[in-house]
């Protein structure tokens, strides 16, 4: 029963991943950004986000893709301040974003490690 609350605990991380991703492609569209640089981030930050999720997917019992998951949701806290001309909402949109990209990748990772069926491919 442990090893099902982990799986589930992992895909459910991935699961809101993917929606983060599926925020930072959309913002731009939403939000007033100001900065095509910043437009750009974003999109190809919730890309990633979306691509790493769905790769980790296939094999739960890898860590780089949530560790690479979590460097992007940084970059995504950092982004808004790399780029000049971006707005507050932009960069709300970003951090938020990326602050739960990194949570969630947190947790995925927590729920791999502690599960040493799950870690044992690492």
């Amino acid at each position: 029963m442990d090893e099902l609350d982990n799986v589930t605990q992992v895909r459910l991380a991935d699961g809101l991943n993917v929606l983060v991703g599926l925020w930072l492609i959309l913002a731009p569209a939403l939000i007033t950004f100001n900065s095509s640089a910043m437009v750009i981030s974003s999109i190809a930050t919730g890309l990633a986000l979306i691509a790493l999720a769905g790769g980790h997917e296939l094999q739960l019992s890898k860590t780089w893709e949530g560790w690479l998951g979590m460097l992007v949701g940084l970059w995504a806290v950092i982004a808004p301040f790399a780029f000049a001309g971006t707005t507050l909402g932009a960069a709300w949109a970003s951090v938020v974003g990326g602050v739960l990209a990194m949570a969630f990748g947190a947790v995925g990772l927590s729920a791999i490690t502690s599960d040493s069926t799950l870690g044992h491919h690492i």
